[in-house]
């Protein structure tokens, strides 16, 4: 059974029930489905009249704590039964009674991030997933939010009388209200404390990349605010390109940690979230993984399709960014060799006349030459 553990209708027990085609929903009283039996009917709206509902009490721990909407005409009596215990399950972990706690999440995404995955452990993790809830091949990226000094800022200073599992679980639910209250459209997310001060959201991207990207970089403050203290330096975001799957969502973090990492040395940029896609040279320079090498040349170079600019822009670079030798090499006039520069800039997004993108396709083309 799959839940969404934040909807109001859970707060006030009142839920409804109703058949949509093979699976048995419940549904709050706007026709939300926050719990069924198939994980893709979960956030989405479903039609159904209230004036034709039955309503009947459930019991939990011997009081009457919930009560539950259903139209007799869809269920017998049989399926009631099942019916109610459904309803009774739901709110039942809401409240607590069976609901897995808090850490049990985040030490299911730290044991991800723990070492390289084999084939018997992204099976094992996909059986965990889904005893959480959580389907693994829905595109997501990787949100990483870092808070300076949260471990003596904010969990030893915090009364004495509060349980550190508590604050994190407080954080949590700033950082989803924040990225929530500001990507209005709804789409599958879940978050995870990691240790040394950071929260991954993992959410689920089914809209344009590039706007989202373009989104999460200049409205940073008004993602963010709401939990940005006083000091706008101690809260720092990165984020990672799409992936799907166990493997994927241990590829996804580390990019965003790497986009954090790298970002806050060499970009620098305030009131910004760093975004893995826009890190460049500066990732290969500190890749370990060979195929991710590999997918970085191809990345940059496969734009440029005509060998002939190819052969420009490698012996551009072999004589020290010097048209007129470039052009002496080639045995075409320099108004050529500008001509295919220009070109080049314009297949790649990359001019390399100017010195830093210069060196980005410097090392690509490097790179290429070594492991493609």
């Amino acid at each position: 059974m799959y839940t969404n553990m934040n909807d109001s209708a859970l707060k006030t027990h009142k839920i409804n029930a109703h058949v949509d085609g093979n699976d048995i929903v419940i549904l709050n009283n706007d026709g939300c489905c926050i719990a069924s039996s198939s994980h893709e009917k979960i956030g989405s709206f479903i039609d159904f009249n209230p004036e034709e509902q039955s309503i009947t009490q459930l019991i939990i721990d011997n009081q009457k704590k919930a009560s539950l909407s259903y139209n007799s005409k869809q269920f017998n009596n049989n399926e009631i039964e099942l019916l109610k215990n459904l309803a009774k399950v739901t709110i039942e972990q809401y409240i607590g009674k069976i609901f897995l706690p808090t850490t049990s999440i985040d030490q299911f995404v730290t044991q991800i991030l723990e070492k390289p995955l084999l084939k018997e452990d992204i099976a094992l993790f996909n059986d965990q997933a889904q005893s959480f809830g959580l389907n693994t091949e829905l595109n997501r990226i990787a949100i990483l939010v870092e808070i300076e000094n949260f471990a003596e800022d904010i969990l030893d200073s915090a009364d004495s009388n509060y349980n550190p599992d508590e604050i994190i679980k407080d954080w949590k639910n700033k950082i989803n209200n924040c990225i929530c209250g500001f990507f209005t459209l709804k789409t599958d997310m879940f978050t995870a404390y990691t240790g040394h001060g950071r929260f991954v959201v993992f959410k689920e991207i089914n809209t344009n990349m590039e706007t989202f990207t373009k989104l999460m970089k200049s409205a940073y403050l008004s993602i963010f605010g709401p939990i940005i203290e006083s000091d706008k330096d101690n809260l720092h975001v990165g984020f990672s390109n799409c992936h799907r799957g166990i493997d994927g969502l241990r590829e996804s973090y580390q990019e965003a940690l790497q986009a954090l990492t790298l970002g806050r040395k060499f970009i620098r940029k305030k009131d910004q979230s760093y975004y893995y896609g826009d890190l460049g040279t500066l990732r290969i320079l500190t890749e370990e993984d060979e195929g991710k090498k590999k997918s970085f040349a191809l990345e940059v170079l496969e734009p440029l399709d005509k060998e002939a600019l190819r052969l420009t822009l490698e012996t551009f670079f072999n004589e020290d960014m010097d048209i007129k030798k470039t052009a002496s090499r080639l045995r075409i006039h320099p108004n050529t060799v500008n001509y295919r520069l220009g070109k080049i800039a314009e297949h790649l997004g990359l001019d390399p006349k100017i010195f830093r993108q210069a060196f980005e396709l410097r090392i690509a083309l490097l790179t290429d030459r070594i492991f493609n």
